[in-house]
């Protein structure tokens, strides 16, 4: 499954497991931010669409961060992702 998470200074967090919950408490201890799932979705390829968005949000420089994997989303990209992670 691919989960979008996204943390109370609105970064975003694009990743895959099979349990997304238990994923979210594991990025949630040590973080002082408060960490929430706003997508739990069933795609095709997850590690295949998993890679493509985080090369699109990459050379979008969507990054927060050197090497990291939280995005920094506006509310358009964000609704965008959303909505294009429905067609997967």
């Amino acid at each position: 499954m691919l989960y979008i998470i996204e943390s109370s200074n609105n970064l975003y967090k694009i990743g895959i497991s099979n349990n997304p919950l238990k994923r979210l408490n594991q990025l949630q201890v040590g973080n002082g931010q408060k960490l929430k799932i706003i997508a739990i979705l069933n795609v095709q390829d997850e590690k295949i669409t998993e890679k493509r968005i985080h090369s699109m949000l990459w050379q979008n420089k969507s990054i927060f961060g050197r090497n990291n994997e939280w995005f920094n989303l506006s509310s358009e990209l964000l609704n965008w992702l959303l909505e294009y992670l429905q067609t997967c």
